[in-house]
């Protein structure tokens, strides 16, 4: 860093002391396991730490976790590598800690039993299970595209097309037929959320938590269970689960598809059970729907369950009786329209809480979604780079740029971590730092009638992140904010007067970005942004990948580069390979970065440093 910079940081910080006193606070931070209780305490700061190698002494199996997958209920949910098979596998973890009812430790066991003894090839296969005196253990089919409900979120205009749904559909009701009829068994929590996709788009239903078989109806409780959006009315009256009740589920599941939204959503809770005990749903004149899915979905939500039809006629129904769908051995191989489903399977569904073969849970549509806004911890934002690293995506081709493009990127940096943090300045203006103490702080300057602005991370390992915003006309009356206010203006100062940036735009945008995350080794800068943008720099030759969604959910990779300028890409599941030199080129510079970043060569050591990127 240049020697200007650093005489006048070093008074900011009680007269150059290094033990960084504006820093040495503890952090409070609200400890959550699993749904349950949360404490309050003083807590390091940390991130989602993954398990050592567990061992399961009765087949002699070691299981590797590689990702945090997401939590639901009781467990974590991981991807990981069992050995000597090195096969890939989902591994959800309960704490035994968690199971001291009776009632649970029940609700575990029946999961067990009933999801072991399935087998169908729209069913996620249940592996192995083991235990040890802290945790069980349940081995699940991975499934690496992601849930419905994902695929639903960012298809183009937030909804699937007929092509799609009716091969979805067609592989639901077989599941559901099969659970009915071969293994008779009721799901009772049927919801796109609970939809997996495999990586060849396969259907798999996932989560038997809630399942019953049905020669225990009889004695089984009336209590309400399942997802509210999709319940029938017969189990808010407390009649209970049955097939019925289960046809109506599929029903506002094919609604859900090509609607965008689950029939009777509403604003409040109470207004969707009003509106489902009345049946009360209609279809959007925008967008059109065909009329033989409106008569599916009619004869499915019905309120009369004599008069509903069954889950076995659905085959039958002329939605499903087309060429693209009849006959059909193995549908999930049929190749899907571009137009239709393609683009949203550009998309990144393989996210924190979707990538294994186990669902964690949703409220329906729209609530626990992909990471189309905000990512809420730093668990999010690293999900997606451990996907890169495992080779989950592939660069596609090539995207078309609208005219008003404008990506958010790191512009220019400054790095002192070795004393206060690191500094960068954004392509929008924001200026950035992370400091040592894992809080970020951002501001940006006034603009024409907008007021400077903050924004401040209190803790990046804290889950969910809390935000602090403020304005200059606000008054700060913590000195330790005070000093990283102003730590913040001097690294803004000095990268706006001696740095270029490589790009910049000047577009309003509502929200204030953060740095979250920053890594430089083996000569490449990794660093993540709240708002969900990955970056990665090659310092020597001044490449630049940026990967960032659109405004779709669609996952892109976006390469800058001294000669060519800038060039965006689609990133695909790694089922989809391209031959393109241009896309061969930008992936193997992606993985190059990639182990670069996370070889075997020790970190450099932390010196002054300033750039522009």
């Amino acid at each position: 860093m240049a020697p200007k910079l650093k005489e006048q940081l070093d008074p900011c910080t009680s007269n150059g002391n290094h033990n960084n006193e504006y820093l040495d606070h503890p952090t409070s931070a609200t400890a959550t396991t699993g749904i349950g209780v949360a404490e309050t305490t003083t807590v390091a700061v940390t991130t989602e730490v993954l398990p050592g190698i567990l061992y399961e002494p009765h087949n002699y199996r070691y299981y590797t976790p590689t990702l945090y997958l997401g939590k639901g209920g009781f467990a974590r949910c991981y991807a990981a590598k069992e050995s000597p098979s090195t096969m890939e596998v989902a591994l959800k973890i309960i704490p035994k800690s968690r199971l001291t009812k009776h009632s649970q430790l029940e609700k575990m066991r029946k999961e067990i039993a009933i999801h072991e003894s399935l087998n169908h090839s729209n069913v996620v296969k249940f592996l192995n299970y083991f235990e040890d005196n802290i945790n069980v253990y349940m081995v699940l089919e991975l499934c690496r595209n992601g849930t419905l409900l994902c695929r639903i979120q960012n298809a183009p205009g937030g909804r699937l097309g007929d092509h799609s749904a009716r091969i979805y559909l067609i592989q639901i009701v077989d599941a559901v037929i099969y659970l009915h009829e071969r293994i008779g068994i009721l799901h009772r929590d049927l919801k796109p959320g609970n939809v997996l996709l495999s990586h060849n788009d396969q259907v798999k239903l996932a989560d038997f938590g809630l399942a019953l078989k049905l020669s225990d109806l009889p004695y089984s409780s009336l209590n309400v269970c399942g997802t509210p959006n999709y319940l029938s009315p017969q189990v808010l009256k407390r009649e209970g689960h049955s097939k019925e009740s289960e046809a109506w589920s599929i029903g506002c599941i094919l609604y859900c598809m090509l609607v965008g939204k689950p029939p009777f959503e509403a604003d409040t809770l109470e207004k969707t059970y009003v509106k489902i005990a009345s049946c009360d749903y209609s279809f959007p004149l925008k967008p059109k729907i065909c009329s033989s899915a409106e008569d599916l979905i009619s004869k499915l939500l019905i309120l009369d369950t004599v008069v509903r039809m069954k889950v076995s006629a659905v085959k039958c129904h002329p939605y499903l009786c087309n060429k693209d769908t009849m006959g059909m051995q193995e549908p999930y191989l049929v190749k899907l329209k571009e137009s239709d489903t393609l683009q949203s399977s550009k998309a990144a569904a393989f996210d924190q809480g979707f990538g294994g073969g186990c669902s964690i849970g949703d409220s329906g549509i729209g609530s626990e979604g992909c990471l189309n806004g905000r990512p809420r911890s730093i668990s999010d934002c690293r999900a997606l780079y451990k996907q890169l690293l495992l080779g989950y995506y592939t660069v596609y081709d090539e995207a078309p740029r609208p005219p008003d493009f404008q990506l958010n990127m790191v512009s220019k940096w400054v790095d002192y971590t070795n004393k206060y943090g690191f500094g960068c300045v954004l392509s929008d203006g924001t200026h950035c730092t992370l400091f040592v103490d894992n809080s970020s702080v951002s501001r940006r300057r006034a603009v024409e009638k907008e007021t400077e602005r903050y924004l401040m991370i209190s803790d990046i390992g804290q889950d969910p992140w809390i935000f602090l915003e403020w304005t200059a006309l606000d008054t700060i009356n913590d000195q330790r904010l005070a000093k990283k206010v102003r730590i913040v203006e001097l690294f803004s100062d000095y990268m706006d007067k001696e740095l270029q940036p490589v790009y910049e735009h000047s577009s309003f945008r509502p929200q204030l970005d953060a740095l979250v995350y920053q890594k430089r080794q083996s000569g490449v800068l990794l660093m993540f942004l709240a708002l969900g943008t990955i970056q990665i720099n090659f310092l020597e030759s001044h490449e630049k990948l940026v990967i960032n969604r659109d405004e779709h959910g669609r996952l892109l990779l976006t390469m800058i580069d001294r000669c060519i300028g800038f060039r965006t890409y689609h990133l695909l599941p790694y089922t989809a390979t391209s031959t393109r030199p241009s896309c061969q080129k930008v992936q193997q510079l992606l993985n190059k970065a990639c182990r670069l970043l996370e070889g075997e060569k020790a970190p450099l050591p932390r010196t002054y440093y300033a750039t522009q990127c």
